[in-house]
């Protein structure tokens, strides 16, 4: 038995509130938040790295933030992102798996801070993949079997990155 057992809410105070919430992600060995809470409790040690990973993304299940402060959502308008299942298949690499909006933006909530600059750059990145309404100057994601309407666009808030002010087509 593990001497301090992981627990999904940090803290240890709260419980988890969507415990039939679909994880959605592929290949992943739980699929429910139960599953993932119950499984974070048998296998892993509070404070190990894994359990810390899966406390950043418990208010997906319903947990308080850390610090019980709401950070950053994928909305500008501090809204939730409405297509939460919808795969992001283009940071696969990033995570080691593919994750969805609404995980995404579990991380974010569980403590950026929504006037912190990480998280307006993942608003205008992300929202619009995510179904937020859409921020000044952004460009869309599309699927691979949608054609981009604006490619020209230029993305100004992006130079301080690339040393260049690119366009949609090569955003």
């Amino acid at each position: 038995a593990l001497s301090s057992p992981c627990q999904l809410c940090s803290g240890g105070q709260h419980t988890i509130t969507f415990p039939n919430k679909t994880l959605d992600l592929k290949d992943f060995p739980v699929q429910t938040c139960s599953e993932l809470d119950q499984s974070a409790s048998i296998f892993l040690e509070e404070g190990s790295e894994m359990c810390t990973l899966f406390q950043s993304v418990s208010t997906y299940c319903g947990c308080p933030p850390s610090g019980n402060h709401y950070g950053c959502t994928l909305c500008h308008d501090g809204s939730s992102a409405t297509k939460s299942s919808r795969p992001m298949d283009f940071l696969e690499e990033e995570f080691g798996f593919v994750p969805t909006c609404g995980l995404l933006e579990a991380f974010l909530m569980g403590g950026e801070d929504p006037a912190a600059q990480q998280c307006q750059d993942m608003q205008q990145l992300f929202g619009g993949w995510c179904g937020c309404p859409a921020v000044e100057n952004h460009c869309d994601i599309c699927s691979s079997d949608e054609s981009m309407t604006t490619p020209k666009k230029e993305l100004p808030q992006f130079e301080r990155f690339l040393g260049m002010v690119p366009n949609c087509e090569l955003a």
